[in-house]
Formats: C-alpha cells, sequence, structure tokens
C-alpha cells in the first residue's frame, strides 16, 4: 500500500539536477512544459502498465487496453511508442502468464493503434511517416557528462531494487525494459536521431526501482547494523541537500528570467494569428490532439 507514495518521492526527489524537458518527469518539467503532450503520455502509461498487469491475470482488461492505447498514440505517438515497448516488456517477462494471455494483451495494443487511424484530424500513422527532419541538428546533447549524470545519479541506484528478491515478479520486467531503452539510446550516437528521447524513459524506470528499493530499505531497516543505517542515512541526506541547492538556485535564475521577460503570450499569440490552424510548422505537421 505504500507503493505509490515511495513513486512519487522517487520521481519527485530522486536527482541531482533540476533537468527540464518534455521527456522527464522532473520538477522542471512540471513547471515549464506540463502543458505538453509528452508529459501527458507518461501518466497516461502508467495506467496502461498498470491495465497490462491486470489484463495477465485477467483478460478482460484488454477492452481498456485497446482504447487508452488508441487515445495514447493519436495524442502523440513516440510517448506512445515508448508506453508500448514497456508493456511489452511486461507482456514477454512476466513470469507464470499463460501465452494465450499474453497474445490477448498484445492484440489489444495492436486493435488500439488500428482505432487511432480513425481519429478524424489526422492519421497518426501518416504523421509519423510524413513529418521530421532528418537532418536536424541541435537540442540537448544527451551524451555529454553532464546530461549522463543528471540522467542516472542517483536514478541508476533503482537497479538493485529493481533485481531486489522482494520485487522479483513485477522488477524482472521493468529492469528488462530499462535495459532495452538504454540499449536503443546508446543507438543515437550512432545516427539514429530517436534514440536520444529514450534516456528519460530510462530514468523513469530506475526510478520505479528507486520507489521499491525505499520499500525494501523499510522492511529490512531493523535489521541493518546502526554503521549501515548511518551510511544509507548520509548518503540520502547529501543527495536531498545537492537537490535543494541547485533547485534553489535554478528556481532563482528562472524567476529573473520571467521577472525580465514578462508574459510573451500576447507576443506569441500575435507572432502567430496569420498561421492557418492546419499549416505545417517547423518539422511537426500536428495541429489537433485529443487532448
Amino acid at each position: 500500500k505504500w507503493g505509490p507514495l515511495a513513486l512519487i518521492v522517487a520521481m519527485t526527489l530522486g536527482w541531482l539536477f533540476p533537468v527540464s524537458h518534455t521527456g522527464y518527469h522532473s520538477m522542471g518539467t512540471l513547471i515549464e512544459g506540463v502543458a505538453y503532450p509528452a508529459v501527458l503520455l507518461i501518466a497516461l502509461s502508467f495506467f496502461l502498465w498498470a491495465m497490462v498487469i491486470r489484463a495477465l491475470e485477467d483478460p478482460r482488461w484488454s477492452v481498456a487496453i485497446a482504447l487508452l492505447s488508441a487515445l495514447m498514440f493519436a495524442t502523440h505517438p513516440l510517448g506512445a511508442g515508448i508506453g508500448f515497448l514497456v508493456a511489452g516488456c511486461f507482456i514477454v517477462f512476466t513470469s507464470d502468464v499463460p501465452m494465450k494471455t499474453r497474445v490477448y494483451a498484445s492484440a489489444a495494443i495492436a486493435v488500439g493503434l488500428l482505432i487511432s487511424t480513425q481519429w478524424p484530424y489526422f492519421n497518426p500513422f501518416a504523421t509519423i511517416r510524413d513529418t521530421g527532419n532528418a537532418t536536424w541538428i541541435g537540442g540537448v546533447n544527451y551524451y555529454s557528462t553532464g546530461q549522463l549524470i543528471a540522467a542516472f545519479v542517483p536514478s541508476a541506484v533503482g537497479l538493485i531494487g529493481l533485481a531486489h528478491p522482494d520485487f522479483q515478479k513485477l522488477g524482472r520486467p521493468i529492469l528488462m525494459a530499462w535495459r532495452v531503452l538504454f540499449a536503443l539510446f546508446l543507438t543515437g550516437l550512432f545516427g539514429v536521431m530517436i534514440a536520444t528521447r529514450l534516456i528519460n524513459p530510462a530514468v523513469l524506470m530506475g526510478h520505479v526501482g528507486m520507489g521499491a528499493l525505499f520499500l525494501v530499505l523499510a522492511r529490512h531497516w531493523s535489521s541493518y547494523s546502526n554503521q549501515r543505517q548511518l551510511t544509507i542515512f548520509s548518503v540520502a541526506v547529501l543527495f536531498l541537500t545537492l537537490f535543494a541547492f541547485f533547485s534553489f538556485h535554478y528556481l532563482k535564475a528562472e524567476s529573473r528570467e520571467y521577472a525580465r521577460e514578462g508574459n510573451v503570450y500576447v507576443a506569441a499569440k500575435a507572432l502567430t494569428d496569420d498561421i492557418p490552424d492546419t499549416r505545417p510548422i517547423a518539422a511537426f505537421d500536428v495541429v489537433v490532439w485529443p487532448f
């Protein structure tokens, strides 16, 4: 029953730096980019994974999976694809599940993809096919030392929680998802552009494991020696202090910038008022989301 609280604590405080990008689930992202569909897809993915876990016990959940999958794919195909990848790891790597039940859950996601093509404003598959810029450069360099530290310190410690015997059944699929996401992320070093966005969900998998590790520590705390308890407590306080320090200065700098620039909504609206709603802007030809 303490699982959701442990997960929220890990997702909120399990950082060294206050990173901000719509693929992340950090405080900075929620402050600056909560309206982006990528953030919504993180939440919908949690619902999908919960439904898949239930569907592996009761196939009747497959109907809900199909409907949610359609909504996700029409809203943000990339975010949906990440959610489906992790869902696939649950389907494939959860133990003691009949093959027929695995097929039902997989088919439900496939049916959802077909349903999404009926979204009246655009076909998500056509959007994927027709948009994007294969020669685009710039943006965040996720392979830099700073970005890798921000992503995996301390979230990588969650791998210990995922591998712990207390969470062996559900930890294994999430651990496999982390491995798949990280392996695909590395392909970005060889020119696969979309791979850079897979570091974000890998961090999320690490935070799920960190939440599990919190529960492990709570369950076994009384059996640890005083020295071990003091070491764990000291490391936790160190990371919380560093995160609070960096977050304070980050938010202070952001508030100064907002105070200097003011509200740019009026200027942005004036800049875009004469652009037709259906005109492609930048790299994306997506103009209407379900949400």
